[in-house]
């Protein structure tokens, strides 16, 4: 294992062991991480993708008025209706929070929470929605995009 991943391990260790220690819920943060960092991070590689080659001047203004959208709306506006299977499990996500049933698995305490039916559904949507986010990159730049390259090396 690098040094890299040893650090990255111990980062995760303590941070999972402090947020047991306070009694937080494991299963709720995992999900949102899944989903809305993903989210976050793939709608700023589609506004980053959006500007390569303008010029600078041009690449901060556009990436100004992206930026001020929220990831929802800039992947909506980038990508079309091409973003509708996306959209639609980032929507599921939403709904599980909206549901007191759901959102009552996803608080278990303990490592209980891996085992319930909503989180085992949600963390397959998340797998899904990983993939779909990958095909709508390919199908918006295809592979030959410097952002699409770059994201490979």
């Amino acid at each position: 294992m690098s040094e890299s991943n040893c650090r990255q391990c111990r980062v995760l260790i303590v941070v999972d062991g402090k947020a047991r220690f306070r009694g937080k819920a494991r299963g709720i943060r995992y999900i949102k991480l899944r989903f809305s960092w993903l989210l976050l991070y793939f709608a700023g590689v589609l506004a980053v993708a959006e500007t390569w080659d303008r010029p600078t001047d041009q690449k901060a203004d556009i990436l100004v008025q992206m930026f001020a959208r929220s990831p929802l709306e800039r992947v909506r506006s980038i990508a079309g209706s091409d973003a509708d299977a996306a959209i639609g499990m980032y929507c599921q996500f939403l709904e599980a929070l909206a549901d007191k049933a759901s959102l009552d698995e996803l608080n278990v305490l303990g490592p209980g929470y891996s085992e319930t039916s909503t989180y085992k559904r949600l963390r397959q949507v998340a797998g899904e929605f990983r993939e779909e986010l990958i095909r709508l990159l390919y199908k918006k730049y295809g592979s030959e995009h410097e952002i699409v390259k770059a994201l490979l090396v």
